[in-house]
């Protein structure tokens, strides 16, 4: 299939809200059940958050499924292409422009010209609050808007940055499948080491190298995750959402959603609905 490139400001799927703040484009795109958006890239580097159902995400000749929270970063000219699930969704997208990107030359930096993703992270973090001052009015919003998009676009360029990480084990995916299948369980590392027969603090040290954070923090990720795709699709209360993906109660789901993106989970919902 014949790869296209779109310009500075277009995007697949319906725009339901677009604002240009300071040579940004920033646009909340809606995509129908099975919605398939073939291979492109764009002019101008960008960054795309899951906010509303699955989709999957094809680059370097790699796919990832993709959940709410779940963040991309393209750099201009880098191929890639979506398949929505049944149920569609809905993406934040941030488009980075030539004027704006202009104002990092004083600082000697350029865009990563390789695609960066993360979930639950820092980098969800920093997106989520970015939409939600997208979704505000006020007259502080588009300095903060501008203020995020630095933030997001600094992160990505320390994330870029290659690591030594040597030969990935094999016993790895095993310990990444058993912790998505645990998620709303207590993990321990020593469980995890037992399964997959490796010493628990090679496994830490490992993992680490690799994921560039704890298992523990993983694990986090991916609660968060699992949460707010719960939160989007599903009106479960918040207690319900809690007890099936592993928090203690609503009040120690709060507290962690709340440190994890900026939100809480009661905010979080009417901000993706």
């Amino acid at each position: 299939m014949t790869s296209s490139t779109l310009d500075n400001g277009r995007f697949y799927g319906g725009v339901r809200q677009e604002r240009h703040v300071a040579g940004l484009t920033l646009a909340e795109t809606g995509y129908g059940p099975g919605f398939v958006v073939p291979p492109h890239d764009h002019r101008q580097p960008f960054f795309c958050l899951g906010l509303r159902g699955t989709f999957t995400e094809r680059m370097e000749g790699r796919s990832w499924t993709a959940k709410p929270t779940t963040v991309f970063y393209h750099p201009a000219g880098a191929e890639h292409a979506e398949e929505f699930g049944g149920r569609g969704g809905r993406l934040f997208n941030v488009q980075l422009g030539a004027d704006w990107l202009a104002r990092l030359e004083a600082f000697d930096l350029r865009p990563p010209r390789r695609q960066v993703r993360g979930t639950g992270g820092r980098l969800s973090w920093i997106a989520t609050n970015l939409f939600r001052e997208f979704r505000d009015d006020d007259t502080a919003a588009d300095l903060s808007m501008d203020g995020l998009a630095l933030a997001l676009l600094a992160h990505v360029i320390r994330t870029a940055e290659p690591r030594i990480r040597g030969t990935r084990p094999g016993w790895l995916s095993r310990v990444e499948d058993l912790m998505h299948d645990r998620v709303g369980d207590p993990v321990l590392i020593a469980d995890l080491a037992a399964e997959v027969e490796i010493h628990p603090v090679h496994l830490a040290r490992v993992f680490r190298r690799h994921h560039g954070c704890s298992p523990g923090e993983y694990l986090r990720r991916l609660r968060v995750r699992r949460a707010c795709a719960l939160l989007a699709e599903t009106d479960e209360s918040l207690a319900a959402v809690a007890y099936a993906t592993g928090y203690a109660d609503q009040s120690h789901f709060t507290r962690q959603l709340k440190r994890a993106l900026g939100v809480t989970p009661g905010q979080y919902r009417r901000l993706v609905r």
